[in-house]
């Protein structure tokens, strides 16, 4: 899923975008959202223990990519992980809302094995 992460986030910044029903009016981001290049759906919901961060999991991958690269996380630095499969797995690792409702924290790459910091503004992500 090459670029997974940077489209994800687009995905969600123009969905959160469309629903906004004026200024003042957050979005809501939890759903499943289809990435940029439709390679990849992932689920996001509210967690923790008072439902005040965000997580999200791959809930659907294009075969055509699983076969391409195969339906393990081979990438992640972890041996332990790499027998995992992607789908099903977390990405969006408890991202917090910020005072102006932006999510910031940690968003895994499966292409990659990496987790990037994502600071992102806009009205969501």
């Amino acid at each position: 899923m090459p670029q997974i992460l940077a489209r994800l986030v687009t995905v969600a910044v123009i969905g959160a975008a469309a629903l906004e029903s004026g200024p003042a009016a957050a979005a809501d981001p939890t759903g499943t959202w289809l990435t940029e290049d439709g390679r990849a759906r992932v689920r996001t919901e509210l967690c923790g223990s008072d439902h005040a961060h965000l997580c999200g999991y791959v809930v659907w991958r294009n075969p055509k990519d699983d076969k391409a690269q195969g339906p393990l996380d081979k990438a992640n630095p972890d041996p332990r992980r790499q027998a995992r499969p992607l789908l099903g797995h977390q990405m969006i690792l408890g991202l917090a809302s910020d005072s102006d409702g932006r999510y910031i924290g940690r968003i895994y790459n499966g292409d990659n094995g990496k987790s990037v910091d994502n600071r992102r503004t806009g009205t969501a992500f």
